[in-house]
């Protein structure tokens, strides 16, 4: 009934760590049976790629459910448009009863039936975009945000809030630095309140800025200059350009001088979706910005300088080694001004819609805007800022991006060979080369023809793209105010030519009749043509006399 004793083997502790926890598990395992010990995991990774480390693929938007509120308003069809060209989901909740072409499923505002299926929308979706100068007030953003917080909270899927802001609410009221510097995204803590919807909006951005949290719910508000493009905006230059169709006078108040702080919307939307991207974007990187965009002598920018981006090769670090651009922002805020086009005053854009509209310019003193129902107060402000610098490099790296502003066409190199060749001269190129051919045996085709250079000092200029002409046709187009041509006809004693000449009048527009073209066009034909019409050439006036000469 002894108990014998068993030998013990010897034993060593075999030290494995706990990634997700940042400890050490320690295990007792007997020596003949402990495996042994890896010491490639110690050495550190490559910080360049390589064979053993290829660099990953870039990150992508597309199969991405983006919700965007107040879909049918001109900022929310900007956003729309743009995530949809990216391959994104998009849906949508409108204000009006017409369904959006871009928009893969809308849902009505004031609709009970559609409340259950706005908030399902909602809680799937990756990228909600929120335009808060659309309906200034906080409870259409404030029920959004509650919804995507409520569904975060619910999944721990990581989404992203970006609200996109008016000039009304920071442009007029930012404290400027003084001794000619220019505002950053930090100086909007320094706002001064502002009064009318623009408080509303300034509300709304608070919203979306205490919102935020890392992540799981990445928040921003961009903040754009005085919108423009894309068939304008009511806090924009809309009414001016309206009142310009009509045939009335582009009015100019006070001197004019005023700086006025741009962004082109195609700026915005490029910027909510870089945004969208880095706040999504798994593998952290960091882009060197350039502290100014450098615009050349047309005040252009070249597309073709993009700044290479650093990115992280390690899969799962403890610590990210590069900061994400979104991670290291100091403010939720971030401002996007055209920095390419500096200096624009309210004198400089009047003229050009004026000139576009063939229209002239009217002075009226600064008072008198508060008085007007069409204009926004916008057209005095007076600041010039500074974009972030994320929305900076993406307006940079936009390459359908809108060039020149408000001021004439700006001309674009094309990296791409010109191909200018006639088809006569193409016609006589194949001719030689068969004939070539037939000499050589039918070896023509296989040696290359030569090019002589004719010497000519002349080359094909750059095209022209851009400026006030490109804003003006987008808004002629977005309005569906492109000139129709119109065909009135009616019986006898009905007047169709003078209801013509009334429409015409009215829509300041060309009034044709067969009449107005044979009187046009007759006198310019062969005379053979005038004779069988009975056309009599018309006598010269005669000469003035001349005035005595005073004694």
């Amino acid at each position: 009934g002894r108990r014998l004793a068993r030998p013990r083997r010897r034993q060593r502790r075999i030290a494995r760590p706990l990634s997700a926890q940042g400890r050490s598990l320690t295990v007792d395992m007997p020596e003949d049976q402990a495996p042994p010990v890896d010491t490639a995991m110690d050495e550190p990774r490559p910080s360049t790629p390589g064979e053993d480390h290829p660099e990953p693929p870039p990150f992508t938007l597309e199969g991405k459910r983006v919700f965007v509120a107040h879909v049918d308003s001109r900022v929310g069809g900007v956003l729309g448009r743009a995530f949809r060209d990216a391959g994104c989901d998009v849906r949508g909740v409108r204000d009006g009863e017409k369904e959006v072409e871009f928009a893969k499923e809308t849902y009505m505002a004031d609709y009970d039936r559609h409340d259950g299926m706005r908030r399902a929308a909602l809680a799937a979706a990756d990228i909600v975009l929120i335009p808060l100068a659309v309906a200034p007030h906080t409870e259409a953003a404030k029920d959004t945000i509650e919804a995507v917080e409520a569904a975060a909270a619910d999944d721990g899927k990581k989404r992203v809030i970006v609200g996109v802001s008016s000039a009304s609410s920071w442009a007029g009221g930012t404290r400027p630095r003084g001794d000619g510097e220019e505002t950053a995204a930090a100086d909007l803590e320094r706002r001064v309140p502002v009064r009318g919807p623009g408080k509303l909006v300034a509300d709304a951005e608070r919203l979306v800025a205490r919102a935020h949290k890392p992540g799981r719910l990445e928040c921003f508000c961009v903040l754009p200059g005085m919108l423009y493009g894309e068939g304008e905006f009511d806090d924009g230059f809309l009414g001016l350009c309206r009142g310009a169709w009509e045939g009335e006078a582009v009015p100019v108040f006070g001197d004019g001088l005023n700086v006025l702080p741009l962004c082109h919307a195609g700026n915005v939307a490029a910027v909510a979706m870089e945004l969208a991207a880095e706040a999504l974007d798994p593998d952290p990187r960091v882009s060197a910005v350039p502290d100014a965009i450098e615009p050349d002598a047309t005040g252009a920018v070249d597309s073709a300088v993009v700044v290479p981006r650093t990115l992280n090769l390690n899969p799962k670090p403890a610590v990210p080694a590069y900061p994400s651009a979104v991670g290291s922002l100091a403010s939720r805020y971030v401002l996007a001004v055209d920095e390419d086009t500096p200096g624009a005053t309210q004198i400089s854009v009047a003229a050009s819609i004026a000139r576009e509209f063939a229209v002239p310019l009217v002075r009226f003193p600064a008072s008198s805007l508060a008085l007007s129902e069409r204009l926004t107060p916008n057209l005095l402000t007076h600041a010039e800022f500074r974009s972030s610098d994320i929305a900076r490099r993406a307006i940079v790296a936009n390459a359908t991006r809108h060039r020149g502003g408000w001021g004439a066409p700006v001309e674009v190199e094309d990296p791409r060979p010109a191909d200018v060749l006639d088809v006569e001269d193409e016609k006589n190129d194949e001719k030689n080369g068969e004939k070539a051919g037939g000499a050589d045996g039918g070896g023509g085709d296989d040696a290359p023809a030569e090019v002589e250079d004719d010497g000519s000092p002349w080359e094909l200029a750059p095209p022209r793209v851009g400026g006030a002409p490109a804003v003006i046709a987008a808004f002629l187009e977005r309005n569906n105010l492109v000139p129709l041509r119109l065909l009135v006809r009616g019986p006898p004693l009905s007047f169709p030519g003078a209801l013509a000449e009334q429409i015409a009048e009215a829509y300041s527009v060309a009034s044709l009749t067969p009449a107005s073209l044979v009187r046009h066009w007759l006198p310019k034909c062969d005379q053979e043509v005038k004779d069988k019409c009975g056309y009599v050439e018309p006598e010269p006036e005669p000469e003035p006399e001349p005035e005595p000469e005073p004694e």
